[in-house]
């Protein structure tokens, strides 16, 4: 049973009879539609389905399961996904290529575009070497051609990939000598449409678009006011790869750590990367900043409601945040 699509796309099913205990029923569920992706013009492609385009289930995050997917990618176009890729074939028209999780994942993502790759290596103490991948579009998105206009030069999201990549490698490093090594072999550092979040995935990190600008660019949007959460937003998606991915958590009242330990592994990150502590000092000063200033309706977050309550404290009251560090697309809740 299922009502229409723009009412409530969710369906039930009734059983002809009911089931005995352990009797396994499998269910096979065909779907489609065009609303997973939107072009956002010169081959730039921004995922907007990102939980509800694969079937789940309620508390996804506190479960992982055996995932295995095939992708029909239109020619001229790659795509990044979770998982390991087992196979790839062109047949002139689409290329189908499979991907299959080394280990069973809570969630399934993936990126599209035009893409240029490069990659860096960590060797593993053991042989088992973590590959750091990023990918960036060959051409800007139409929203951002009018750079171009403001003589600030062309928008090109190759020119920050080495910085990118650097930024990746250096910050997996570090997180592997303090946390140990991750289940993966490989994380995926993708850039995508939008420009204030990023988000992590199980082997795939999505990064804001403005964050491969440059300076000037970035100045020209309005976007230096942030300075801090450009230094961070890169090293806190990647520890998302340790609290959120390979350490999870059972329900939203958990949540909160998976972002407490991201942020404070970005930290780290500060403090090994900086010859002198003024970055270090500086992030915790604004970390600090964001809970105990009032915002516009006159209320601190820090005073809202305890921290273990998650999304239920998203509300106007605490609200005012320009720009958030947001990992995980089921609560959308601030990094404060």
């Amino acid at each position: 049973m299922q009502e229409k699509k723009d009412e409530d796309a969710d369906f039930g099913v009734v059983l002809a009879q009911p089931l005995k205990k352990g009797t396994p029923l499998p269910f096979r569920i065909a779907y489609g539609g065009k609303d997973v992706v939107v072009n956002e013009g010169g081959q730039n492609y921004y995922p907007i389905a990102r939980e509800s385009w694969y079937p789940t289930r309620p508390r996804a995050w506190a479960t992982t399961r055996p995932i295995a997917c095939n992708f029909h990618v239109p020619k001229g176009l790659q795509l990044v996904a979770t998982g390991t890729k087992v196979s790839e074939s062109s047949e002139g028209k689409p290329q189908p290529p499979s991907g299959r999780p080394m280990v069973p994942l809570a969630v399934v993502g993936f990126n599209l575009g035009d893409f240029t790759m490069k990659e860096a290596t960590i060797p593993g103490k053991l042989g088992d070497n973590l590959s750091i991948d990023v990918y960036v579009n060959n051409t800007a998105p139409d929203s951002l051609s009018h750079l171009s206009d403001a003589d600030l030069g062309t928008f090109s999201p190759k020119s920050m990939l080495p910085a990118q990549l650097s930024q990746g490698q250096v910050a997996a490093q570090i997180y592997t000598d303090y946390f140990g090594p991750l289940p993966f072999a490989k994380v995926a550092l993708t850039q995508q449409y939008a420009c204030n979040y990023g988000q992590s995935w199980p082997m795939l990190v999505y990064l804001p678009i403005c964050g491969f600008l440059d300076q000037t660019q970035q100045h020209f949007l309005g976007l230096r006011s942030e300075d801090m959460y450009w230094k961070v937003v890169t090293p806190h998606e990647v520890a998302h790869q340790w609290w959120g991915q390979t350490v999870g958590f059972r329900s939203y009242r958990d949540q909160w750590m998976s972002e407490g330990f991201a942020q404070t592994s970005a930290s780290i990150f500060l403090q090994i990367t900086r010859p002198k502590a003024i970055s270090h000092r500086e992030f915790w000063k604004q970390e600090q900043k964001l809970i105990t200033e009032k915002k516009p309706m006159g209320f601190r977050p820090i005073d809202v409601g305890p921290v273990t309550m998650g999304f239920r404290l998203s509300t106007r009251k605490p609200a005012g945040t320009s720009i958030r560090i947001s990992s995980i697309p089921r609560v959308p809740i601030s990094s404060t």
